[in-house]
């Protein structure tokens, strides 16, 4: 199993790896016979994308 997460530009390394941490223990929890679990974080630039907020 491999989740991606894209989050707004402007963490740390550090938390960042505290959020992988974070919900790749929820998922061990969730999940006890998968074997591999991973996760990658993408930074968004903040200002590109576009939301409903913005409508």
């Amino acid at each position: 199993m491999h989740v991606f997460a894209s989050i707004l530009e402007g963490r740390t390394k550090e938390q960042k790896l505290n959020l992988s941490k974070s919900v790749i223990t929820a998922l061990a929890g969730l999940f006890p016979d998968v074997e591999n679990i991973g996760m990658d974080i993408a930074d968004l630039e903040k200002g590109v994308g576009f939301s409903k907020k913005r409508l």
